[in-house]
């Protein structure tokens, strides 16, 4: 069995295209995690990999291990990261979350005057 690396290495006898996968796996979460903008799909995800990444989950666990890395070292890592400020929700992103579209009852009485 290869040994886990605790760092990202450069390009080496490891490197097998199944870890490179995992990591990528680690840096979308990471990337969704730390979206900023304000529409709603993105938030969804955002909400989704900081969810994911408070669990410390088995399946969170093992897409370290598949990945190559400790799973001690790199969760030390993401609390940190998770802590700083753009990993969270602010109040505008809460706001669109938490929004419920109107939907008008069937059989009201709306009517739409076009003017040209």
């Amino acid at each position: 069995m290869r040994p886990l690396k605790t760092v990202p290495s450069s390009q080496s006898e490891y490197d097998f295209p199944e870890s490179k996968l995992w990591f990528a796996v680690i840096v979308q979460a990471l990337t969704d995690a730390a979206y900023t903008g304000n529409r709603r799909e993105p938030l969804y995800n955002k909400r989704a990999a900081i969810e994911w990444m408070k669990s410390e989950g088995y399946d969170f666990k093992m897409v370290f291990q598949y990945a190559g890395y400790e799973y001690e070292y790199a969760m030390r890592k993401v609390r940190k990261l998770l802590s700083s400020i753009e990993y969270q929700l602010n109040k505008t992103q809460l706001a669109i979350l938490t929004k419920k579209k109107f939907i008008p009852r069937v059989g009201t009485d709306i009517r739409y005057k076009l003017s040209f």
